[in-house]
């Protein structure tokens, strides 16, 4: 079972550098496309792209803002380097933790 940060080569030349929890994606990670090379800050939980998060084209002249892992929109670079995926990725840590002890809990 995969726990913690590591890196991922895929077969088609992307590559995977983030945290992994029980075999799943699961916090902030960096995704480079292999296609065009482009970079993406992306939020994981429980394996599934969550929240907002960003891609630059592979000269760094263009962003997007992602939404669940996919693009929304182009944003300015600023616009860009102000989205705050980190913040979001220890709220949502927060609240997995919040929903396992409620599920650990013993009946009433």
């Amino acid at each position: 079972m995969m726990d913690g940060k590591g890196r991922f080569y895929y077969s088609d030349g992307a590559i995977f550098d983030g945290f992994m929890k029980q075999d799943e994606k699961h916090g902030v990670a960096s995704y480079r496309w292999a296609g065009d090379g482009a970079l993406g800050i992306i939020r994981y939980v429980r394996g599934e792209p969550v929240g907002e998060g960003v891609r630059w084209s592979a000269d760094r002249r263009r962003a997007y803002r992602l939404e669940a892992g996919k693009k929304v929109e182009k944003v300015s670079l600023d616009e860009a380097a102000n989205i705050r995926v980190l913040e979001q990725t220890q709220e949502a840590h927060d609240e997995a933790g919040r929903s396992e002890k409620r599920l650990q809990e013993p009946p009433v």
